[in-house]
């Protein structure tokens, strides 16, 4: 099952949903750890830290898993 367009979606869609958990909970300690106290609101700067850090996990479940392609492969 593949959700992006094509086949830019390497790994199923169960390891990008633990993926982005991993990245919000990642996302926190890493915000925390740096000095983030929170605000009144939404607190763009932790969403943008937990975004990053589940693309992070993203690409490495992908090249972990081997079903990281470089390039696109000639299909007959």
């Amino acid at each position: 099952m593949s959700l992006a367009p094509g086949d830019k979606d390497n790994i199923p869609l169960w390891l990008t949903i633990l993926c982005g958990i991993g990245g919000v909970v990642i996302g926190w300690f890493v915000y925390t750890a740096f000095g983030g106290d929170g605000s009144a609101g939404v607190d763009w700067v932790r969403w943008i830290v937990a975004i990053a850090c589940a693309a992070v996990l993203v690409v490495i479940a992908s090249t972990v898993t081997g079903r990281n392609r470089g390039g696109r492969a000639l299909h007959r």
